[in-house]
């Protein structure tokens, strides 16, 4: 899938979030569209090709049905989408199992005095 590079890096040869663009574009292998998507739309204002738009400016833009990105957070390791990150009342963090003390302090951590 493309992704092309919006704002002021648009049509700039550069490295984003590690991957290399040339002119403004780069292609993500099918089996690394999620964790590219979580990285380069949420930190670089980079989206896929279909979800943009030229306005009259000749900028890129994102299409008013794609204003509103969904991303799925994916294990490091296995890219496996991770479980939905609401409080399920069971006192674990939602990633990586951290017991919570309730409160939204880890074990061991002071709140603010």
């Amino acid at each position: 899938m493309k992704f092309l590079l919006t704002g002021p890096d648009q049509g700039k040869t550069k490295m984003v979030g590690g991957f290399a663009f040339t002119e403004g574009a780069t292609e993500v292998a099918d089996t690394g569209v999620e964790m590219a998507s979580n990285i380069l739309s949420r930190f670089h204002a980079c989206y896929p090709e279909h979800m943009l738009e030229l306005n009259e400016e000749g900028k890129l833009v994102l299409k008013p049905e794609a204003s509103e990105v969904t991303v799925v957070h994916v294990d490091p390791v296995t890219n496996a989408p991770l479980a939905d990150e609401t409080d399920d009342g069971s006192g674990l963090d939602e990633v990586g199992g951290v017991p919570d003390d309730g409160k939204g302090q880890k074990p061991g951590k002071k709140g603010k005095k």
